[in-house]
């Protein structure tokens, strides 16, 4: 059987159940304590572009279910996954709908990067 972890959230008694489930399985990965947030500096990576200048890419319109998933998950990882840019590149979210079991009429939205732009004139 092929597990999906996105559907938990039609069902909140199953979720707090699995939820905890995981929790006491890999602590490590709930231990909010030892999430780093900081910049590392002993990785860099490049993408050659050659001689192209940055593209810096303005938001898309979204709709109001959209704009609702985009706040919901910028503040859930605000200070984990997210934080705010410092370079000249830039590039907007896409949001995909998630398959989501057929007594749900809850759109899920799957939040991508659409690096479309970069993947044109990476050599």
């Amino acid at each position: 059987m092929k597990a999906d972890i996105t559907w938990h959230r039609a069902n909140p008694l199953i979720s707090s159940k699995y939820t905890l489930i995981y929790e006491t399985k890999f602590p490590e990965l709930f231990n909010k304590s030892l999430r780093r947030t900081e910049e590392l500096s002993k990785t860099t990576h490049q993408i050659d572009t050659g001689e192209h200048s940055p593209i810096k890419l303005p938001p898309r319109r979204y709709s109001p279910s959209q704009q609702e998933a985009i706040r919901d998950f910028c503040k859930a990882h605000q200070g984990t996954l997210i934080r705010k840019s410092k370079g000249p590149w830039a590039a907007p979210l896409l949001l995909t709908p998630k398959k989501t079991p057929s007594q749900s009429n809850k759109i899920i939205w799957r939040i991508c990067v659409d690096y479309r732009e970069l993947n044109k004139i990476t050599k």
